[in-house]
């Protein structure tokens, strides 16, 4: 019935407010606004944009980001005015997207969309490397004090990843002390 005084008749309800109103190009009355205080209506100024998080160049092509976009930003505007059946197609046309049968997982918290793929994504894949992965597994005798797990957690992003030894460096330094665990990390994704 919502749905069909909002098409018919251009009319919006608030259930909270116990309150209804006439669609009109300046959108919601004042006084409603008012009323609901920051209850959803407006954009907020720091509100994040959609974005993708890449997953392999060969999935990604497969996407056209800027499409998918626009559709949940359409979606954002359909929840916001309480059209939610709207919004529920326009995020399955989203999610549907991608080309060859591949699906988007959409994280509305982050405002994140990526590939999904039911295994998990090959690093080397990602980077184009044909790097054969092997497990590294230390005995409990074997330990690394901080400094070597430094310079090995270092040594293995340049090896695999060396646009992000910056950011690993300054991972390293900002949690003194926890340099192993940031180690069994790296040599978790690196290495299998």
């Amino acid at each position: 019935m919502r749905e069909d005084l909002r098409d018919r008749h251009k009319i919006r309800i608030d259930d909270r407010l116990k309150m209804w109103w006439v669609e009109s190009e300046h959108g919601v009355p004042s006084i409603i606004e008012e009323l609901k205080g920051d209850g959803g209506w407006k954009v907020k100024a720091n509100a994040k944009q959609w974005r993708q998080i890449p997953t392999t160049e060969e999935n990604d092509r497969n996407v056209d980001t800027e499409r998918v976009i626009d559709l949940l930003t359409q979606r954002d505007r359909a929840r916001k005015t309480k059209y939610y059946t709207k919004a529920d197609a326009l995020l399955e046309e989203a999610r549907t997207s991608p080309r060859n049968g591949l699906v988007l997982r959409i994280h509305d918290d982050s405002r994140t969309f990526r590939i999904w793929t039911e295994e998990k994504p090959s690093f080397s894949k990602i980077r184009g490397e044909k790097v054969e992965r092997r497990k590294v597994k230390r005995s409990e005798a074997e330990t690394f004090n901080a400094s070597d797990a430094y310079k090995r957690a270092i040594t293995l992003v340049m090896k695999y990843e060396p646009d992000k030894v910056e950011e690993t460096k300054a991972i390293l330094e900002k949690f003194p002390g926890r340099e192993c665990e940031i180690l069994d990390k790296i040599e978790g994704r690196y290495i299998d």
